[in-house]
């Protein structure tokens, strides 16, 4: 990574921070009327916050641990019409699967092959992220935000 880039990062890092304060901030004022068993209307914009969050520390990590490399740029047109083939090709096969195997199983799936098609080989993000961010997903929508999402082998 080179210096240019390492500052770049470091100021969507800021940004991003700031953004999530600003939004936090902001979903504080909102006013709830319901229970206290549901959500209400600064739900999604603390989600959203969270996920900034989430995403500076992540790319904060990455920018301070990173190795610096030499930039050489790929060559005209090397490798450009496989991966949104890839992509395009994973994506139908979930639209597939989808209601036969169930949101969970499938979305592992999905994000395993993703990450197997940007080139991360490590065992255990391969192993880890996919089975974490389905289920994550999957309690966020259908047990915080009530939306039924296709169970498939599971039934929960």
């Amino acid at each position: 990574m080179t210096s240019r880039m390492k500052k770049i990062n470091i100021a969507v890092v800021a940004v991003c921070l700031a953004l999530a304060g600003y939004v936090t901030t902001a979903a504080a004022a909102f006013r709830h009327a319901a229970g206290d068993n549901e959500p209400g209307p600064a739900f999604a914009p603390r989600l959203l916050a969270a996920a900034l969050v989430l995403f500076a520390a992540v790319l904060a990590g990455q920018t301070l641990f990173a190795k610096t490399a030499a930039d050489r740029p790929d060559p005209p047109g090397a490798g450009r019409f496989l991966p949104p083939m890839t992509g395009m090709a994973v994506l139908f096969a979930y639209i597939l699967v989808l209601e036969q195997l169930g949101f969970i199983v499938a979305s592992a799936l999905l994000a395993a092959a993703f990450l197997l098609a940007c080139g991360v080989r490590k065992w255990y993000v391969l192993a880890c992220y996919p089975v974490a961010s389905s289920l994550a997903i999957y309690y966020i929508f259908r047990k915080l935000l009530i939306v039924f999402l296709p169970e498939g082998v599971f039934h929960f």
